[in-house]
């Protein structure tokens, strides 16, 4: 496709819309996006319609403005806060306003139409995303008024286009792209896992993601406990907060895994924990694409993940291991097969990196959403 391109004379000011900025796969797509965005053609800054989240520092360190309104995201669809929403729109001159996830697509999305911004843009992360039952009749009518919805996989395509919401010739797939990582040397490996607790020589699951029910968990310490006497090296680090860590935590010890398994909570350094694993593994009901097995593959992990939503379109059998989600005992079965074989691991770490480096960069998905700037803006 060729570029429309725009020329005003000044860096065009986008909005990139969320609730916050917490350390999830769509505020992480974002960092990405902002770090790689044109400055010369786009002027960006984020609104936080919420709190600010973990990410807003990394954001603001890339000089981008992160400007929070501290809403109760539970009465955005209020006059008053829409009023708010629409005054920011207009004091900042915003040009392009591109939402992100179910509430700023919904309610971000509705007073960027009301403050005339010339371009809307809205981002669906998940395939829960695209088939909410609430707000149906809203969703249909902003639709109307957007000018381009980007869906992160062809499985997030095919939900919008199931519920019957959306105009299809409005919808882009971008899958997700994230930085490729410069290779895990020895030293780093070593001294990652020795701040962990686990030796060189032993075998380390990860897992990024926060702990809320559809992320399945359970499932990942269930397998493990289940494997035989001679994998009893294997460690498991989780990364990630929410509301079910005590629960996992309990479930751990039930289990007898408490000296295996490392709960890091959130952390900004996911990075340099992923160079002290083996093994990548997402264990989720629905998933949008599964930006962080994106990170794991950059990072030369192979992976193993529940066959849902996005996921099949980033993991091939040359990369990773699938399985049916809630199948604990194909999940065991996976585990135990790659877990057992060192060559496997290597050559379906090595694919997948070099699949992130041809297919899901960063650089090459920010150019995807520049050319939907650019067109939407010549046809604004």
């Amino acid at each position: 496709m060729a570029a429309k391109i725009h020329d005003p004379g000044s860096p065009v000011p986008v909005a990139q819309v969320f609730v916050n900025l917490d350390t999830g796969g769509a505020e992480r797509h974002a960092l990405a996006l902002l770090r790689h965005l044109d400055r010369r053609r786009f002027a960006p800054r984020v609104l936080c319609l919420s709190a600010r989240g973990a990410l807003a520092g990394a954001v603001e360190q890339l000089g981008v403005p992160v400007d929070c309104q501290r809403l109760d995201p539970r009465r955005l669809w209020t006059p008053g806060a829409q009023l708010r929403l629409v005054r920011w729109f207009r004091a900042h001159h915003i040009r392009i306003a591109h939402t992100h996830m179910f509430h700023a697509n919904c309610y971000g999305r509705m007073a960027a139409m009301l403050a005339g911004v010339p371009v809307r843009v809205a981002s669906v992360h998940s395939v829960k995303d695209a088939t909410q039952r609430r707000h149906r009749g809203l969703m249909r009518r902003l639709d109307r008024f957007t000018d381009r919805t980007i869906a992160v996989s062809a499985a997030v395509k095919a939900s919008l286009a199931a519920s019957g919401l959306y105009n299809l010739e409005k919808i882009e797939v971008v899958m997700n792209g994230v930085e490729v990582p410069a290779p895990v040397t020895a030293a780093l490996r070593a001294a990652v896992r020795d701040e962990l607790g686990f030796s060189v020589a032993a075998r380390v699951l990860i897992m990024v993601a926060r702990m809320i029910p559809l992320k399945r968990h359970e499932d990942l310490l269930t397998a493990l406990a289940g494997l035989p006497p001679a994998f009893a090296d294997v460690g498991l680090v989780l990364v990630g907060g929410g509301p079910r860590r005590l629960a996992l935590e309990e479930q751990a010890h039930r289990l007898g895994l408490a000296a295996r398994v490392r709960f890091l909570g959130e952390r900004q350094d996911v990075e340099r924990l992923l160079a002290a694993a083996d093994v990548a593994v997402l264990c989720s009901e629905h998933e949008g694409l599964g930006i962080v097995l994106l990170e794991a593959m950059a990072a030369g992990l192979p992976v193993v993940a529940s066959r849902v939503g996005g996921i099949p379109e980033v993991v091939t059998p040359e990369t990773g291991l699938l399985y049916e989600s809630g199948d604990g005992a194909a999940l065991r079965a996976a585990l135990e097969r790659i877990l057992a074989d060192s060559v496997l691991r290597h050559t379906l770490g090595a694919a997948g990196r070099r699949r992130v480096e041809d297919q899901f960069s960063a650089a090459a998905m920010t150019r995807c959403i520049e050319w939907i700037y650019e067109d939407c803006l010549a046809s604004s």
